[in-house]
Order: C-alpha cells, then sequence, then structure tokens
C-alpha cells in the first residue's frame, strides 16, 4: 500500500499502523510539545 505523509509517498505492508509507517520513513517526530521540543507517537512508549 502506499500512503502519503508530509508530501512523501511511502510504501508498507497492509495493516501497518501509522506510527509504524511514521517510524519505518525515519522521522519519528509526529508533534511538538507546548515549547515546540520534538515529540513521538504515544504507541512508542508502551501508552495505547
Amino acid at each position: 500500500m502506499i500512503i502519503h505523509l508530509d508530501g512523501r509517498a511511502l510504501t508498507v505492508a497492509d495493516g501497518v499502523t501509522v506510527a509504524a509507517a511514521v517510524a519505518a520513513s525515519g522521522d519519528d517526530t509526529t508533534r511538538v510539545s507546548c515549547t515546540g521540543a520534538a515529540r513521538a507517537p504515544f504507541c512508542g512508549m508502551g501508552i495505547c
């Protein structure tokens, strides 16, 4: 399957989560904190 992430086309297997696709893309930053620090998905630390 091909998904588009920030203007890039990524090929991922069916069933891959968005967080896993982001991590596989080499960019694990999905958001920023209120102070501007880069943050990864909550899934990366066992929350979800």
